[in-house]
C-alpha cells in the first residue's frame, strides 16, 4: 500500500495524489503472513526438579528499526515482556515526514518496522512487498491514522511549492483547491488539513 503525491507532473492541476486502491471484496491470503514470529520466546522449564537458578532469563522478539529519525511511541526499548510485545496500544511510527498510529491493540513481536513501513517526502508505503502482506487485521494491516507533513499546492506559473517556509503568501482558493483533492483520494477518509505546516491528516481502514 502506498500513497505518494506527484505534484511535479501535474502543475496545472496544483497537485496529483495517487494511491494504491485496497480491493474490500478481496481475501488477503494468510501465506504471506510467515513472518510474523508466533514462537520466539523461550519456553521454561516444567520439570518438577529443582529449577536452575543460573538458567538466563527469557527475552522477547523485539521488533527491528534502525532507520535513521525514525522513533515509535511507546519506544521498542520499553516493551520489555512478551504480553507488552502483543497488546501495544496505539501504536505510532513516523518520522520527519509524518507518522502512522495504528488504532487499538497491536502484536509487534518479532517485526522489521524498517521493511515493513517507509516514508518518504510527502509520501508513505506500509507493505512495499504485497506479498508480505497478511490478512486484514492482523499485524500493521489494520486501520490506522495517518499525518503527512509538508503538503502543499503549487503555483501554476513557477511551479513553486506555497508554504510560509519560503515566505510565499497562501490563495485561498488555490488552498481550498487541494484541500478539496485530499478530500476525495480514493481509499481515505480526510480529518483534517493545516496549511501552515502542511500537515495532512487521514485515516485508512487497512493497507
Amino acid at each position: 500500500y502506498s500513497l505518494r503525491p506527484n505534484i511535479q507532473q501535474q502543475v496545472e492541476e496544483n497537485i496529483k495524489v495517487r494511491t494504491e486502491e485496497n480491493n474490500s471484496n478481496t481475501t488477503p491470503t494468510s501465506s504471506t503472513s510467515t513472518y510474523i514470529s508466533t514462537s520466539t520466546f523461550t519456553s521454561t522449564s516444567t520439570s518438577t526438579s529443582t529449577p536452575n537458578t543460573n538458567e538466563p532469563a527469557v527475552i522477547p522478539k523485539l521488533p527491528t528499526l534502525k532507520k535513521e529519525g525514525y522513533y515509535t511511541i511507546p519506544l521498542i526499548s520499553t516493551l520489555s515482556s512478551e504480553e507488552e510485545l502483543k497488546r501495544v496500544k496505539d501504536f505510532t511510527i513516523g518520522c520527519q515526514f509524518g507518522c502512522i498510529k495504528f488504532f487499538g491493540e497491536t502484536n509487534l513481536t518479532g517485526l522489521d518496522l524498517d521493511t515493513l513501513v517507509n516514508f518518504e517526502k510527502k509520501a508513505v508505503e506500509v507493505y512495499p512487498d504485497e506479498s508480505t502482506k497478511p490478512p486484514i487485521g492482523q499485524s500493521l494491516n489494520k486501520a490506522a491514522e495517518i499525518t503527512l507533513m509538508g503538503c502543499w499546492p503549487i503555483t501554476k506559473l513557477t511551479t513553486t511549492t506555497i508554504n510560509s517556509n519560503n515566505n510565499k503568501s497562501f490563495d485561498s482558493e488555490q488552498l481550498r483547491k487541494f484541500e478539496h483533492k485530499l478530500r476525495s483520494v480514493q481509499g481515505t477518509s480526510f480529518v483534517s488539513y493545516e496549511p501552515k505546516q502542511g500537515k495532512w491528516v487521514f485515516k485508512v481502514d487497512h493497507f
